[in-house]
């Protein structure tokens, strides 16, 4: 196995599951309605519905980057966007397009030589390899967030 396989393959497990970290972003989002991912359960917190929108955007800075753009840093508007009007259907898109740029970030980094991995990201003190690795860290630090939110909220 390459090691670009080997990240693909940590990415997926820490986006469908099957990790022994824990449960990953999908598990976590398992059972979440609009209403709920709606709620804030803490004042000072992001709602489940907010990760959700975050999660999909920082795959989506990462995509961009390894497709030769977006690599300012991003402002904090571009990362924490406002959830929608609560609705089913406006969930279930913010679920869509969650699940389509995951696997559009999959198949993408798949594409890629084992060598570029240890080249430094445009304009960023890191390599590709850290910029990937921290994407699957990322994801298990929410999906654990989510988790909690659940629990709390219910």
């Amino acid at each position: 196995m390459t090691e670009v396989e080997r990240i693909v393959e940590q990415l997926r497990l820490s986006f469908e599951g099957e990790a022994w970290a824990g449960p990953s972003v999908l598990e976590a989002l398992a059972g979440v309605t609009a209403e709920l991912a709606a709620q804030r359960a803490f004042r000072s917190a992001h709602t489940i519905w907010e990760l959700t929108l975050h999660l999909a955007a920082n795959e989506g800075l990462v995509l961009d980057r390894l497709r030769g753009s977006r690599f300012a840093s991003p402002s904090a508007t571009g990362l924490w966007l406002p959830q929608p009007k609560s609705t089913e259907a406006a969930w279930n898109a913010a679920l869509r397009n969650l699940e389509e740029g995951h696997l559009a970030l999959r198949k993408t980094i798949g594409e890629l030589k084992d060598a570029q991995l240890w080249e430094s990201v445009p304009t960023r003190d890191h390599t590709w390899y850290d910029e990937l690795q921290g994407t699957v860290q990322h994801n298990f630090y929410h999906a654990g967030q989510i988790v909690l939110l659940k629990k709390a909220l219910q």
